[in-house]
């Protein structure tokens, strides 16, 4: 129940234009909210780890610098909403994120900190049994290898996304 209030929601920030981010299940709640399909993979598969992604010419243009692996933890994925932009796709979950208006979907978990992988790989072990899910010991190989690039393509994102997002006009008395 408290997942449709969120979806629901986010009509407002969307209504006014506001900037929004989605990460994993936010990007699948905004993309819901959108009109987009949100469903486990037709072949039970996850993408519990480190992938790989590639940006499309949009997502280049929107930053031109791209880490080639991103972290994932989730079992569901979406359809591009209609209207919406690809920025980055993945195999097994093709849209990877997405650009509507200046609300942006993330289908992977560059926000992810040590300790977060950590509770995750230990209180969520089961997830790692499911078809595509990579063995603990390659989550933390994984960020050794590209957790400074994501990192640094999420700060360049962010700066970039926020520099172009119109201002909310305040008003003094």
């Amino acid at each position: 129940d408290f997942v449709r209030r969120e979806i629901d929601w986010i009509e407002i920030p969307l209504r006014e234009n506001r900037p929004f981010l989605g990460i994993c299940l936010g990007a699948q709640m905004l993309a819901k909210q959108l009109g987009a399909q949100v469903a486990p993979h037709h072949e039970g598969r996850v993408e519990v780890g480190y992938y790989p992604i590639r940006p499309t010419a949009a997502g280049h243009a929107l930053c031109p610098e791209w880490p080639e692996r991103v972290y994932h933890w989730h079992g569901e994925g979406f359809q591009l909403p209609g209207g919406a932009e690809l920025l980055a796709e993945g195999d097994d979950f093709p849209v990877q994120a997405f650009q509507s208006g200046h609300a942006f979907g993330f289908q992977f978990h560059p926000d992810v900190t040590y300790a977060m992988m950590h509770r995750w790989t230990t209180r969520g072990c089961v997830r790692m049994d499911q078809p595509g899910a990579h063995p603990r010991h390659l989550h933390f190989e994984g960020r050794a290898v590209h957790d400074l690039m994501e990192r640094a393509w999420l700060n360049n994102f962010i700066h970039g996304w926020l520099a172009r997002t119109p201002r909310p006009v305040m008003l003094q008395a």
